[in-house]
């Protein structure tokens, strides 16, 4: 099943698997956070995992970046790049990770299957 937000897709991949592709050149903002958040409300009332497919470019503004990956039911990020170019944004998304509660539960891949293993055992 696919799902369109004004800033990114979602593909669901599994029963609590789901990849996020970012519009390219996004800004993900606090109105972005917000609308993730009401959509996963609605989605979900159980735990899930995030692959972050990291092959567009996008940003996140400050105060996105402080909320959008926080909902209480997403126990798992893997972000995902298999391009060589976007190593910036890995790079970033390495600092955002710092920022975040549990980094432990956050992990950076180059191979897409090992990314959705990893995000699988929830």
């Amino acid at each position: 099943m696919k799902y369109q937000l004004s800033f990114c897709e979602i593909e669901q991949i599994s029963d609590n698997v789901f990849e996020i592709t970012h519009n390219e050149g996004t800004i993900i903002n606090k109105e972005c956070a917000d609308e993730s958040w009401n959509f996963w409300d609605k989605l979900r009332d159980k735990p899930f995992g995030f692959l972050i497919n990291c092959n567009n470019t996008y940003k996140y503004s400050f105060e996105g970046s402080q909320v959008i990956g926080k909902h209480p039911f997403r126990l798992k990020t893997a972000m995902f790049c298999n391009d060589d170019k976007k190593l910036t944004e890995m790079k970033t998304a390495v600092e955002l990770k710092k920022m975040m509660e549990n980094s432990t539960n956050h992990r950076f891949f180059t191979d897409k299957a090992e990314a959705i293993n990893w995000l699988s055992d929830i």
